[in-house]
């Protein structure tokens, strides 16, 4: 059994799969499986994500009917089977020390969440090594209080003990999910790490929902705070 499942729901990324990939592939703890769910892709991302599966026997890539990011998220968790899990977006990269230092913080202070910043910057933060520790009630505080300080919100650049997953689900359907997962995790989790360190690289897709004018889809974050 692996000690991490990475978890990577592919959709229309065939500009960025590769190199996002490659990012984990190389990653310095070995002792992992890589999870990539290709979410009805319609263009290169099928054919990519097969042939990057053909190269390293960690990876395994499903491809199932457009169903979107946490329907994607939802089947690696039930397929993974690492002691802990970590997302990462097709468009983002992480360096290649991440998951071992993630996976190593978790281990020393038996933690259920390791969670690192995001950045969009190209150069890595390896220099602050400040990082503290969290009970259930500071991680709510941290979570929902200090609004996560940067990026606390989202999935991606954190390490979960896959335990925490055995009573939720990624809610499908939805915009802004990741609020509902994180509440979740603070919820089911007894303590939490944050780390100043800046290992996750985020792409900006001003093209995106998120980024762009008004919609009807921006008031799922409604439901989301109410759910």
């Amino acid at each position: 059994m692996p000690k991490i499942s990475i978890i990577v729901p592919a959709y229309n990324s065939e500009d960025f799969i590769e190199s996002s990939i490659k990012s984990i592939i190389n990653q310095t703890i070995n002792d992992m499986e890589i999870i990539i769910i290709d979410d009805g892709s319609t263009d290169r991302t099928s054919e990519i994500c097969d042939e990057l599966e053909r190269i390293d026997d960690r990876i395994k890539v499903i491809h199932k009917k457009n169903g979107g990011a946490s329907s994607a998220r939802n089947l690696g968790i039930e397929l993974s089977s690492g002691d802990y899990i970590g997302f990462v977006d097709s468009d983002d990269w992480i360096d290649e020390c991440a998951y071992e230092y993630l996976y190593e913080i978790a281990e020393k202070y038996d933690a259920d969440i390791v969670h690192t910043e995001l950045t969009d910057e190209k150069e890595s933060h390896f220099d602050q090594d400040d990082f503290r520790i969290y009970d259930k009630k500071q991680t709510l505080d941290y979570f929902f209080r200090t609004n996560g300080e940067r990026h606390g919100h989202s999935v991606c650049g954190k390490l979960i003990r896959k335990d925490v997953f055995a009573k939720w689900k990624f809610i499908e359907g939805k915009m802004n999910e990741d609020i509902h997962a994180c509440y979740c995790l603070a919820i089911y989790s007894k303590q939490l790490v944050v780390s100043k360190k800046k290992f996750y690289h985020y792409r900006k897709n001003n093209n995106g929902v998120t980024n762009s004018k008004f919609n009807k889809k921006k008031l799922d974050l409604i439901y989301m705070w109410e759910y």
